[in-house]
C-alpha cells in the first residue's frame, strides 16, 4: 500500500558506503531533515538508483535530481578505532549530519544520539568550520582545527555513538 508523503518536502537520493559497499537511502529536506521510513519503522537502504526510483515511484514520492555526495562510513568505522589518523572534517561533519538525520527520523531510538549530539557542539563547531566552506571561508585563509585529547575523544564518542544508531535504524531492502 503506498504511503502519503507531504509534497511541499523534498525528497533526495543519499549515497553512502559502508562496508565497502555502497548503498542509497532517501533524504527529506524541509524545516526539519530527515529520511524516509518505511512501513515497518526501518530507514530503507537500496543498492542503486534504479530500487530508489522504484521505492519512490511506488510510495508516491517525487525525488529530486540532483546528483548525491559520498557518506563515507568506512571512514567512520576506520577512525573511531584509530583516532591517532587526523580528523578529517569534511567525513566528520557529513557522518554527524548523517547521525543527526537518523535520529530525527527514529525519535525514540535516538535519544541518546541527540543528547550527546547537543552537548558536543562546540566540537561540531570545529568541524564545520574546519569544512572551510567557500561561502564561509574568507578568500585566502583557511582554517585547521587542533584537537584536544578530549575532543578527539568526545568526537569518538558521538561518531560511535550515531554509528550504532545508524546501523540499529537502517535496513537493506533486496
Amino acid at each position: 500500500m503506498a504511503r502519503e508523503y507531504d509534497w511541499a518536502m523534498k525528497y533526495f537520493p543519499l549515497w553512502y558506503r559502508l562496508h565497502s559497499e555502497e548503498r542509497y537511502l532517501i533524504w527529506i529536506s524541509n524545516e526539519k531533515e530527515s529520511l524516509v521510513v518505511d512501513a515497518e519503522g526501518f530507514i530503507p537502504s537500496f543498492r542503486d538508483l534504479t530500487m530508489v526510483g522504484q521505492f519512490a515511484e511506488t510510495n508516491g514520492i517525487l525525488l529530486e535530481s540532483e546528483t548525491p555526495v559520498l557518506h563515507d562510513l568506512d571512514w567512520v568505522v576506520a577512525w573511531r578505532v584509530a583516532r591517532a589518523v587526523p580528523v578529517d572534517c569534511v567525513e566528520a561533519l557529513g557522518a554527524w549530519n548523517l547521525f543527526r538525520d537518523v535520529a530525527a527520523s527514529a525519535p525514540s531510538k535516538g535519544i541518546a544520539f541527540g543528547k550527546l549530539s547537543s552537548e558536543l557542539s562546540g566540537v561540531y563547531d570545529k568541524l564545520f568550520w574546519g569544512n572551510n566552506l567557500p561561502a564561509m571561508t574568507p578568500k585566502g585563509e583557511r582554517y585547521v582545527p587542533q584537537w584536544s585529547p578530549e575532543e578527539t575523544r568526545s568526537l569518538a564518542e558521538v561518531l560511535s555513538t550515531g554509528f550504532d544508531l545508524f546501523v540499529s535504524c537502517v535496513r537493506n531492502r533486496p
